[in-house]
């Protein structure tokens, strides 16, 4: 990023027109059609990778075809051209979204006039391309274009077990019925005799006299009629069932469609068609017990005479197609909302997916003192806490990344939810919609995650957060190279967060001031070192980001309280992401385990210099604030800086539990969980009050609760607790 001509910076008032702002960790990101990254995508057939990005096509061919040397360089070069061809074409709406033919019209394109060089080079690499499918550009109909595709994959595997299933009962209850009808008086009649023979043959016989000579021979008994009723009626239903095709060439009545854009259609749909399926799965069941010669009409006759849609369990909707309903994430209304979670807890194999436009507006554009309906990105977060159904969210930029986990989610036996979102609300921002959509999952608006409810007995199981931009931080880091006014090249480490998408919105104008650099002063503060200042430090700071405008002009934006809320909001719920999925807690066991370990370190060596009677070196010993839930008149009061400092490493030799006060953010989880039990000290720092005041699992929830992971609960001190073997299992994780 280039700071030029920065004397222009000292002409522009404050609350400047917004037009062509970009944050400084993405001025370099201008020409995105000239860059390599996860779009456009293409759509395969290839059931083992349905989601492929035009990058990973064109790698895997360059591997194929250009060799180590000068000729294989050359070829390099030439299908890199074609490739940022490709990219550009798809600019334009009336592009081929076809791989092959968008293919060959950009080589068509860009071979005008061309050397004989390039021709070669691209005639290799067209001979090589084994790839083809549908283009998919990143635009706001991108998430649903590829989950449709995704779940047509998902569905075909199971579609095509339950067709075969189908077909193969109608084949076998067909085959009964028409041995039983040769052996009846109708199947020995001349004319079904003739029938039979057919062909040039079929004068050479007296098909009457046959008949006579079977008519009087011994014959097996003809079906009850009663069966012959029952395998006709199964045989009926299984042929015009409408769940999967079963019939070749078009034949066959027509399937029904099971993707919806609302969820009162889908319910209706299912509701209409729940009927129909306890009838093919009647059918499928009579079939089997008459085909094994099982069908005991005694035992078996009122139960099915009665069987209806009531009598359906969940494990009988497994093997039948779910909905997928696609919904705008920007308009859920409240009975909507209430119908998604009713439907993720059901049984039903349904698919919500939920496509959010606007990422930032919705924390910052609403009143914070009025209620706002639910986002698609809160309705993720209330799906995971039912811990019923699958839940994935990401960007549209993260299609291609996801894709493994969205198709696993689409294709599980039970209810899921996928959130997706687009990050293209507004015009006038000047970002892609590739760009716009990551930079959203950057801020932590849109944490990239899939939540599997039975991926495991704990968070980090069953919540991976590994898709997420640099996932064990608060902010992902990037590093800004830039000119100052002295031409010198400046590199800094910036935070990307929320304040550096508010700062380019045009819908922010009234929250975000681009400051002069003629009135920049010291109390102008990053965004990011603003938020981890306390509120008497913070007086007089002002919080800023920095942004590149259309000039490549470098520039500060100073955002509003307003901003700095929304902020704080969106790290704390990214925090308790991190520790449902146990990345925080990891973070600090090792940090923990180092601190400990210097602790160690020091008591040793001031036993063996003879100075036990001494504090150890400064910075490795913790505070001496009461931290542990020693009972103070079994141990006694500390008679030395020593005891109190040692207090700690007793406390985990001993399996007492205890606190690291001098950490302690005075959050107010512990002391509103149980406020007899954990107290502040003077400095309005945690402490075990009284261990014997509450149980060990509230040790164990607040241990869970905790922000910074400071809480350890020991071992416990009742032997009778309900529980103890899972609140064991859970204290390990801070002890």
């Amino acid at each position: 990023m280039r700071a030029t001509e920065l004397e222009r910076e000292d002409r522009t008032t404050a609350g400047a027109p917004r037009g062509g702002l970009r944050p400084a960790a993405l001025a370099r990101l201008v020409d995105l059609p000239g860059l390599r990254h996860d779009f456009p995508l293409v759509l395969t057939d290839d059931e083992h990778r349905p989601v492929v990005t035009l990058t990973t096509v064109v790698d895997e061919l360059l591997g194929a075809t250009a060799p180590p040397g000068a000729r294989g360089e050359r070829l390099r070069q030439h299908v890199l051209r074609l490739e940022t061809a490709l990219r550009r074409r798809l600019e334009d709406e009336s592009a081929p979204t076809d791989l092959v033919q968008l293919w060959d019209e950009a080589a068509e394109r860009l071979l005008a006039g061309a050397d004989d060089g390039l021709a070669d080079s691209l005639a290799t690499a067209r001979a090589a391309l084994h790839v083809d499918g549908r283009v998919v550009r990143c635009d706001d109909d991108a998430p649903a274009t590829v989950v449709h595709h995704l779940h047509a994959h998902a569905a075909a595997p199971g579609a095509t077990v339950l067709a075969g299933e189908c077909s193969e009962l109608v084949r076998r209850l067909g085959a009964v019925l028409s041995v039983d009808q040769r052996r009846s008086a109708t199947g020995r009649a001349p004319a079904r005799l003739q029938a039979a023979v057919g062909g040039p043959h079929a004068d050479d016989f007296d098909f009457a006299a046959w008949s006579e000579v079977l008519a009087a021979r011994p014959h097996d008994t003809p079906m009850p009629e009663a069966r012959r009723t029952r395998i006709e009626w199964a045989l009926d239903v299984l042929r015009d069932q409408r769940f999967v095709a079963t019939g070749t060439d078009g034949e066959g009545p027509s399937t029904y469609d099971f993707s919806f854009d609302g969820v009162d259609r889908a319910l209706t749909a299912h509701h209409d068609r729940l009927p129909e399926l306890a009838r093919v799965v009647k059918a499928m069941t009579i079939a089997q017990l008459e085909l094994d010669n099982e069908y005991d009409e005694s035992a078996h006759g009122a139960f099915f005479h009665a069987y209806d849609a009531a009598g359906l369990r969940p494990d009988d909707f497994s093997p039948f197609p779910g909905s997928l309903v696609v919904l705008d994430g920007d308009e859920l209304d409240p009975s909507t909302r209430a119908q998604v979670l009713d439907v993720l807890v059901s049984p039903l194999p349904w698919k919500v997916v939920v496509v959010t436009r606007d990422a930032l507006g919705r924390s910052l554009l609403h009143s914070p003192v009025e209620p706002r309906p639910l986002s698609g990105i809160e309705l993720a977060a209330a799906a995971r806490g039912l811990g019923t159904a699958r839940v994935v969210q990401t960007t549209s930029a993260g299609l291609a990344r996801m894709a493994a986990a969205l198709r696993d989610a689409l294709a599980a036996d039970g209810p899921a939810l996928v959130s997706i979102v687009t990050g293209t609300v507004v015009d006038g921002v000047g970002l892609p919609g590739y760009l716009a959509a990551a930079a959203a999952a950057e801020a932590r608006l849109v944490p990239e995650y899939a939540y599997d409810p039975h991926g495991g007995p704990d968070g980090d199981a069953r919540l991976d957060l590994a898709p997420t931009a640099q996932p064990a931080a608060d902010w992902p880091v990037h590093t800004v190279e830039y000119e100052d006014e002295h031409l010198q090249r400046v590199r800094e480490e910036q935070p990307f967060t929320v304040a550096d998408l508010a700062a380019v919105d045009p819908r922010l104008v009234d929250h975000t001031t681009v400051v002069p650099r003629a009135v920049w002063t010291e109390a102008m503060v990053p965004f990011a070192a603003f938020l981890q200042l306390d509120e008497p430090t913070r007086r007089g700071r002002v919080p800023y980001v920095l942004v590149v405008d259309e000039h490549d002009v470098l520039r500060r934006v100073a955002v509003d309280d307003r901003v700095v809320g929304a902020a704080e909001a969106t790290l704390a719920a990214w925090r308790r992401l991190q520790e449902l999925a146990g990345v925080r807690a990891t973070e600090e066991r090792r940090r923990l385990a180092e601190e400990r370990a210097a602790l160690e370190a020091a008591l040793d060596a001031a036993r063996e210099a003879g100075t036990s009677d001494r504090t150890p070196s400064p910075g490795t010993a913790p505070s001496a604030t009461p931290t542990t839930g020693v009972d103070s008149d079994a141990v006694g009061p500390a008679t030395d800086e020593r005891d109190v400092a040692a207090a700690p490493v007793e406390a985990v030799e001993s399996g007492e539990p205890w606190i690291e006060t001098a950490r302690c953010t005075t959050c107010d989880e512990c002391t509103n969980l149980n406020p007899r039990m954990f107290a502040y000290n003077e400095d309005k720092q945690a402490y075990i009050a009284d261990v014997h005041a509450g149980t060990y699992g509230e040790l164990v929830q607040a241990a869970e609760a905790c922000q910074v992971a400071i809480i350890h609960p020991g071992e416990p001190w009742d032997p009778d607790e309900p529980g103890l073997d899972d609140l064991r299992r859970r204290a390990a994780a801070f002890d």
